[in-house]
């Protein structure tokens, strides 16, 4: 349940901005190209797609979800999340170009190609493997708990 709030979360951030209007006119070329470039180089891809893994292997089903239920539910959530990702990539190449000036572009490409940029990349696959399960666990009760609290007081 509380990966599920989490991956809840994070998809209802992705499909907000992704309709929040951020792109009025499309972005230029030269920024497009190297939106893409950044996003290659920090391997924004590759980084998503394990983060949705990593929420999908943990999620919790509950104690009365078959386990064989429970693994196709999170094998349909890799295979949807897998094909519609190419659409959800390149809207946000357009939003990122959109968001940059072309000199902050270039400022980012030139730090994911430098060493540090480099190691931030090649250690942020591990950290997010690393951090999904941990945050769920050292948090996700206590988010329930102020989620349906907060939600209660509203209504």
């Amino acid at each position: 349940m509380k990966t599920r709030i989490l991956a809840s979360i994070v998809v209802a951030v992705s499909l907000s901005l992704a309709g929040s209007g951020w792109a009025q006119t499309a972005p230029d070329a030269h920024k497009l190209a190297l939106t893409k470039e950044y996003m290659e180089l920090a391997q924004v891809n590759k980084m998503m797609n394990s983060m949705m893994g990593a929420m999908a292997n943990s999620m919790e089903m509950g104690p009365d979800v078959p386990p064989d239920v429970a693994k196709a539910m999170r094998e349909a959530i890799v295979e949807s999340t897998t094909a519609i990702f190419p659409s959800m990539m390149d809207r946000m190449t357009e939003l990122y170009a959109d968001a940059y000036s072309v000199e902050d572009l270039e400022a980012i490409v030139a730090f994911f190609k430098s060493p540090a940029g480099r190691s931030m990349t090649a250690k942020s696959e591990q950290l997010i493997a690393k951090a999904v399960p941990v945050l769920a666990t050292e948090f996700g009760d206590r988010l329930q708990r102020d989620i349906v609290e907060r939600f209660c007081f509203k209504m």
